[in-house]
């Protein structure tokens, strides 16, 4: 059963037994070495860490027309530089953990279908909560274009 352990603590968790594994992106498991008290890694590819650019909405809309747009623009520009540094440093830190001797299993397609079929009960209590049906369209066509 899955049980909730302070960040701080996952490494020590993992190397006494006290958990028998983790869920964190690829980066983190290599920065935190957590390959190093774990014997298996599975890639599921199923989640991305996305960064949000928030403003006061006040105050960006008290912005002239020309500054909201410099705004937008550099936050495409930011996200891509993001996404690209990512791709960039994962190589690496896969080589990192594979260079531990770490067992690594990938998910393949029936797996991955597995989770979708188990989820969807999810995205039918989503679907029935109001105002949310919007936001699970908007979800479920991104996940469509960028899969």
């Amino acid at each position: 059963n899955p049980i909730p352990i302070e960040f701080a603590e996952l490494y020590n968790a993992l190397q006494q037994k006290t958990v028998d594994g983790q869920e964190n992106p690829i980066g983190t498991i290599a920065l935190q070495k957590y390959y190093e008290v774990q014997n298996n890694l599975m890639l599921s590819n199923h989640g991305f860490l996305l960064y949000v650019l928030v403003a006061n909405l006040d105050w960006y809309n008290n912005l002239p027309a020309e500054y909201q747009e410099m705004i937008k623009e550099a936050g495409k520009v930011a996200a891509d530089v993001q996404r690209q540094s990512l791709r960039d440093k994962e190589g690496g830190y896969m080589q990192t953990i594979k260079d531990s001797g770490i067992n690594i299993v990938e998910f393949t397609d029936s797996d991955r279908e597995a989770f979708v079929e188990a989820s969807k009960p999810i995205y039918e209590t989503f679907a029935n909560t109001p105002n949310k049906v919007e936001v699970l369209e908007a979800l479920m066509e991104a996940i469509e274009k960028y899969q």
